[in-house]
C-alpha cells in the first residue's frame, strides 16, 4: 500500500478528529500536546481562563508542586487533561522527558509527599545491566548537553490515540542508536510495536557518503527539534552537536499508525551541514512543512540547502523542496556560524495582505525575515537587503536561539546573545499588514543575559494575555532557573519566582527551556525536576506523626509535620500544652515539612497530648499526637559509709518507676581513680535493687561513686555514694638518729594524727634484730598523739648503723616507720686489696676513709707484717677527715735476687760453700807438707784447718738475701683515738 493510500485511509477512520485538530494552526487547544502550543509554533495558549494579570502576583500565585525526575529536562513539557487511567480514575496528565532517556507522567494537581511528587508513570530507556546507556557529551565531542545527551526535542502527543511520541538516543553495548517511542499516554506501554530504529539512506556524495550514498548517523545527528505531527505523520529533524563533522540536516516523516519511515529528507546531500535544529518544524492548514537549516552555503542548483527556509512537498511521495529562501549573505552567515535555523519557523495568521498568512524566520546574528508562505522568495545574489520577500529587518536583536511567541497581533521575541553588559529585554512588536513594526511597541525592564528560555504566552482569547519566560543564566554554575511573567500588554513584569525564593525557587536552570501553561497551571522545565506553579488557593492538609510515641522523661519530644496541596504558606502554633513548643521552619510552602519540638519540661510521666494547629490563608486545621513520657529513680540506702582504709563500703541501691516505665534497666558504676565498684546486678527492673560494693578507697579522702541506669527506651536515672576511708598517720620527728660507738641507747619520739575525722586508739610495736631492744613511753596512743622510742643492745655492735621498723595499728590498718640508729666512725677501704708482681717489683694499694654520721679527726695508718726482704710503706701515716673523704697508699716493696756470670762448675759447692779451688788447694798444700816428710800430723792439721775455714766460710764472697717466690698478705691498721679498723692485703710475687 503506498504512502498516499496509508493516509487516506488513516484520514477516513479518524476524519473528525484530525479535522478538528488541523483545521486551523492556531486553533486554541486546553492540551499543550506539541512544541510550543500548536504547529504553527506560536508559543500562545488562548484557551487559559484562570490566570490573569491580575491574580500573578508574589502574594496569590507561587509554587505548587515539585516533581523529581532523573536528569536535565531540555524538552518542553506537555499536557493532556482528563486521562483515564487502568485503575478508572481520571487524571490531567503532565509529561517531561529527560537526558537521561526517561518520560514521566505526573498528575498535574497531584500533592507531594515532602519529597517530590509521585510519577503516575515512568518509562526509562536505558538498562546498564545489558549495556543500553546514554549518549554523552564526550562521545559526540561536544558540550551543549553535558554530561548526558538521551532525550532533547520536545515529544508530540496524538490527543486522538492518545500515544505520546520521543525519540531517544542511546548507546547499546558500545554503539550509538535512535529510537522513535510511541507511548500509551494512560500507561507509558509501547503501542504500534514500538520502539523502532531509526536507520535512513538517501542519494548523495557529500561529507560522510559512501558509493554515491548518505546513511544516517545516530551519534553525530542531534535530535533538539521538536517533533511534528501533521496528517498521520510524525516529522523528525536533526542538526549537529557544535558542528562536529560529519553531519547533515536529516528531515524523516514516520507512520504515526505503525512507526515505519514514510520518507527521509538531507539538506545537504552533496555537502555538509544544513542542520535543523532550532524550535521545531512547522505546518499549516493545508500540511505544507517549514523548516529553518543551518549553516553551510547554498546551492540549488545542486540541492544544497544550508542556510535556508523551505517548504517541504508533502504530497504524498518523498520528501522534497518544495520552495525555499535564503538570505543574500548566506555565506556570511554560514562562516561566522550565524545559523538561520537559530529560532526555527512561526507561521503568523493573516492580518491583511496575505491570505495564508506569513512566516517569521531569524538567525543567530538577530536580523529578522518576514516571508510568503506561498512565495518564499528564492535567493537572490547581491549585496542586499532581500526584496524578494516581505520584509527583512537586519540587527533588530543580539540573536534569537528560542522561537519567538506571537499573540493578538504582536510578536515577543528576546536575544540570547549578551548585547550590553546587561543581556536583552524581552521586546514586542506590532504586526500589521504582514509586516513587523520597526521598533519595539513595548519593552520589559528586566534584562536577561545568556542563556535564556523561549518565550510562551497564556491568555483567555485576546484577553489577560502574560508571556512567560525562564531566566538562565545560572546554566553554567548550576544555579536555580527564574520564571518571569510579564503583562503581554505593557510587557510590565508580574511576578518572578525569586520574590519568594523560600518558597518559590525553581529547580537548577536548563538552557533554552520554554514553560507549558494549562488549566491554570505553569509547568516549568529544570535540572533534576519539573516545577508546578499555580495560583495559591488554601488547598492544603497535613499530617503529625511523632519521631517515638514513647519517650524518656525528661528528654524533648520530636514530631515531624508533612504538608500536603498546595497554595500559600502554612504556619503553625501549639494549643497544648501552651508553651515549650517550637518549629522549625515557622513557615513552609504545601508539600514541604516541618519539626516540631516539645521541650522536657512541658512533658509530664505518662501520657501527653500535644495538639497542633496548621494554618494557611486564614484556613485552620489541628492534628493532636499522643506521646508517653516514662523513666525511673534510683536511691540508695545508705547514700554515704564511712570505712576504715583498706576495707570495702557497701550500698543497697533501688530503682522505682515513673510514667508506667517497665522492663530492665542496666546500672553503670563510675568511680573515681583506682576505687573499684562491683555490682551484684548489672540489670534490675523496677521495684528491685542490687548491692553496690566500693573496694580500694584513698586512704583519708571522701569518695564520690555515681550509679547511672538506662532503660530501652533510653530514660535515664543516677544515684550518688559517698565512701569515706578513715586513716591515720604515724612518722618519727627524726628517723636517723647518730650515737657514739659503744654507747647502749638511742630515742626517737613518734607523732600521729588522724585523717578524715579519725581519733581512735593506734597500738605501737617495734620490728628488730637482737639484740636490740625497743620500749614505748606509751605503746598506745590515741590519733593525734606522741609516743617516745628507746631503743637498746647496741653497745657491743660494730656495724656502721642499725635498721628497725615501727608498726602502728588500728582496727586492721597498719601503717609503718622505718628508722636508723647510726654510729659516729669512719671506714675504711681499698678500690684493690690484692696484687701479682715479680720479686723486686713493688704492690701499690689506695686506701679510702669515709666519715661515717659526721665524724672528724686525725687517723694513724700503720701496715705490718712486710714483705720478706722487703717493706710495707704508708703516705701519708697520718689521714685528717674533716667532712670529705680522704685517701692514702699503702706501697709493698720487694727484693730481687743478685745477678749471675760465668760458666758453672760441673760439681758446684753447696750452697754458702768455699769454691772447689780452695779446697784442692788446700790438699796440694797439705799434701806438700807431708812429701817434706813433715810429720803427717801437721798436714792433717792443715787440711782440718782449711776445712774448718771453708765451713765457716772463711774469706768467700757473700750473696745479698731477696724477697722469694709466694704469696704474703699483710695488715692495715686505722686508730683514731678508742676506734680503730684494719683491712688485709694480699701480694702474690711469682
Amino acid at each position: 500500500m503506498s504512502a498516499a493510500c496509508r493516509f487516506a485511509l488513516r484520514a477516513a477512520i479518524r476524519l473528525v478528529l484530525l479535522s478538528l485538530l488541523f483545521a486551523a494552526a492556531l486553533w486554541p487547544q486546553t492540551a499543550v500536546w506539541t512544541y510550543h502550543d500548536n504547529n504553527a509554533r506560536t508559543g500562545a495558549n488562548t484557551t487559559e481562563t484562570q490566570l490573569t494579570p491580575a491574580d500573578v502576583n508574589a502574594q496569590d500565585f507561587g509554587l505548587l508542586l515539585r516533581a523529581r525526575v532523573d536528569g536535565d529536562i531540555f524538552a518542553q513539557p506537555l499536557y493532556l487533561p482528563n486521562v483515564h487511567l487502568p485503575n478508572g480514575q481520571t487524571r490531567n496528565l503532565v509529561f517531561v522527558a529527560t537526558e537521561n532517556d526517561s518520560v514521566y507522567a505526573f498528575d498535574a494537581q497531584g500533592a507531594s509527599d515532602g519529597q517530590g511528587a509521585a510519577p503516575v508513570w515512568v518509562d526509562h530507556f536505558t538498562d546498564p545491566s545489558q549495556g543500553i546507556v546514554t549518549q554523552t557529551s564526550g562521545e559526540v565531542h561536544c558540550d551543549d548537553i553535558v554530561p548526558s545527551i538521551g532525550i532533547t526535542g520536545t515529544p508530540v502527543i496524538d490527543t486522538s490515540t492518545g500515544t505520546l511520541y520521543v525519540v531517544a538516543a542511546t548507546m547499546e553495548n558500545g554503539q550509538p542508536v535512535q529510537r522513535l517511542h510511541a507511548l500509551d499516554v494512560a500507561t507509558g506501554a509501547e503501542q504500534f510495536g514500538g520502539p523502532a530504529e531509526i536507520s535512513a539512506t538517501v542519494a548523495g556524495d557529500g561529507v560522510g557518503s559512501a558509493g554515491g550514498r548518505l546513511s544516517f548517523d545516530p551519534l553525530r545527528e542531534n535530535q533538539r527539534a521538536g517533533l511534528l505531527l501533521s496528517r498521520g505523520l510524525v516529522y523528525v529533524a536533526w542538526g549537529s552537536h557544535c558542528d562536529y563533522e560529519p553531519f547533515h540536516g536529516w528531515l524523516m516523516a514516520f507512520n504515526a499508525g505503525d512507526l515505519h519511515l514514510e520518507s527521509a529528507y538531507v539538506s545537504t546531500p552533496q555537502a555538509e551541514g544544513g542542520g535543523m535544529w532550532g524550535g521545531a518544524p512547522a505546518a499549516d492548514a493545508s500540511g505544507n512543512i517549514y523548516v529553518a537549516t543551518g549553516n553551510l552555503g547554498i546551492s540549488p542548483s545542486a540541492g544544497q540547502m544550508g542556510e535556508s527556509v523551505l517548504r517541504m512537498d508533502t504530497s504524498g511521495g518523498p520528501l522534497a523542496t518544495a520552495d525555499f529562501f535564503s538570505p543574500w549573505n548566506a555565506s556570511a552567515l554560514s562562516a561566522i556560524n550565524a545559523d538561520l535555523s537559530s529560532q526555527g519557523t512561526v507561521l503568523l495568521p493573516a492580518s491583511s495582505g496575505q491570505p495564508a498568512g506569513v512566516i517569521i524566520a531569524g538567525n543567530k546574528a538577530g536580523d529578522l525575515y518576514v516571508l510568503n508562505p506561498n512565495h518564499l522568495g528564492g535567493y537572490v545574489a547581491g549585496s542586499g537587503p532581500d526584496g524578494q520577500i516581505i520584509q527583512e529587518m537586519p540587527g533588530v536583536s543580539s540573536g534569537v536561539l528560542g522561537t519567538p511567541a506571537y499573540w493578538n497581533g504582536g510578536l515577543y521575541l528576546i536575544g540570547t546573545g549578551d548585547k550590553t553588559t546587561l543581556g536583552n529585554p524581552l521586546q514586542a512588536f506590532a504586526v500589521n499588514d504582514d509586516q513587523l513594526g520597526s521598533a519595539p511597541v513595548a519593552e520589559a525592564s528586566v534584562w536577561f543575559r545568556f542563556p535564556v528560555g523561549v518565550p510562551v504566552i497564556s491568555a483567555n482569547g485576546n484577553s489577560n494575555g502574560i508571556v512567560w519566560l525562564l531566566e538562565e543564566s545560572a546554566w553554567a554554575s548550576g544555579g536555580p532557573e527564574v520564571l518571569h511573567a510579564f503583562d503581554a500588554q505593557t510587557l510590565q513584569e508580574l511576578y518572578n519566582s525569586g520574590q519568594d525564593a523560600r518558597r518559590d525557587q525553581a529547580g537548577a536552570a536548563v538552557k533554552f527551556g520554554a514553560p507549558a501553561i494549562a488549566d491554570g497551571e505553569v509547568f516549568v522545565p529544570a535540572s533534576g525536576e519539573l516545577d508546578i506553579y499555580g495560583l495559591l488557593g488554601g488547598q492544603f492538609d497535613f499530617t503529625a506523626a511523632a519521631q517515638a510515641g514513647t519517650i524518656a522523661l525528661g528528654q524533648p519530644a520530636t514530631i515531624r509535620i508533612q504538608t500536603t496541596g498546595y497554595g500559600a504558606d502554612v504556619t503553625f502554633a501549639c494549643s497544648a500544652p501552651s508553651s515549650g513548643c517550637s518549629f522549625s521552619p515557622a513557615a513552609v510552602a504545601p508539600g514541604e515539612s516541618a519539626t516540631l519540638t516539645v521541650a522536657a519540661s512541658a512533658l509530664s510521666a505518662g501520657g501527653n497530648t500535644i495538639t497542633i494547629a496548621a494554618s494557611q490563608a486564614g484556613s485552620s486545621k489541628t492534628a493532636a499526637v499522643s506521646i508517653t513520657a516514662q523513666g525511673f529513680s534510683l536511691s540508695a540506702n545508705p547514700n554515704a559509709v564511712s570505712v576504715m582504709a583498706g576495707q570495702t563500703a557497701q550500698f543497697q541501691v533501688s530503682a522505682a518507676a515513673q510514667g508506667g516505665l517497665t522492663g530492665a534497666i542496666n546500672l553503670t558504676c563510675q568511680v573515681p581513680g583506682r576505687t573499684t565498684c562491683n555490682l551484684s546486678s548489672s540489670s534490675i527492673n523496677p521495684g528491685q535493687s542490687a548491692t553496690v560494693t566500693l573496694a580500694s578507697l584513698p586512704a583519708g579522702t571522701e569518695t564520690v561513686a555515681e550509679i547511672s541506669g538506662k532503660s530501652a527506651i533510653d530514660a535515664t536515672g543516677s544515684v550518688k555514694l559517698t565512701a569515706t576511708a578513715w586513716d591515720f598517720t604515724v612518722m618519727a620527728a627524726h628517723s636517723t638518729v647518730v650515737i657514739t660507738r659503744g654507747a647502749d641507747a638511742a630515742k626517737f619520739t613518734l607523732a600521729t594524727a588522724g585523717m578524715a575525722g579519725f581519733t581512735g586508739a593506734i597500738n605501737l610495736s617495734c620490728q628488730a634484730a637482737p639484740p636490740l631492744a625497743c620500749s614505748f613511753d606509751p605503746a598506745e596512743v590515741n590519733a593525734g598523739d606522741a609516743s617516745t622510742l628507746t631503743v637498746s643492745g647496741m653497745a657491743t655492735s660494730r656495724a656502721n648503723q642499725l635498721a628497725l621498723t615501727v608498726s602502728a595499728v588500728s582496727n586492721g590498718d597498719t601503717h609503718t616507720v622505718p628508722l636508723t640508729i647510726g654510729f659516729s666512725d669512719f671506714s675504711m677501704s681499698a678500690a684493690e686489696t690484692s696484687a701479682t708482681i715479680q720479686p723486686g717489683q713493688s704492690a701499690t694499694y689506695t686506701l679510702t676513709f669515709a666519715p661515717q654520721f659526721g665524724w672528724t679527726g686525725n687517723i694513724a695508718v700503720t701496715c705490718a707484717p712486710a714483705p720478706p726482704a722487703g717493706s710495707c710503706n704508708v703516705s701519708p701515716q697520718v689521714v685528717s677527715i674533716s667532712g670529705n673523704n680522704q685517701t692514702a697508699t699503702i706501697q709493698l716493696v720487694t727484693t730481687a735476687p743478685p745477678a749471675k756470670s760465668g760458666r758453672a762448675p760441673l760439681f758446684p759447692p753447696p750452697q754458702g760453700a768455699p769454691p772447689w779451688g780452695l779446697w784442692l788447694g788446700l790438699i796440694v798444700l797439705a799434701g806438700a807438707a807431708a812429701a817434706s816428710r813433715r810429720r803427717w800430723t801437721q798436714g792433717l792439721a792443715l787440711a782440718a784447718l782449711a776445712i774448718a775455714l771453708t765451713a765457716c766460710g772463711g774469706n768467700s764472697p757473700r750473696v745479698p738475701p731477696s724477697t722469694p717466690p709466694g704469696t704474703f698478705q699483710t695488715t692495715v691498721t686505722a686508730i683514731a683515738g678508742p676506734l680503730a679498723h684494719t683491712l688485709g692485703l694480699t701480694v702474690v710475687i711469682k
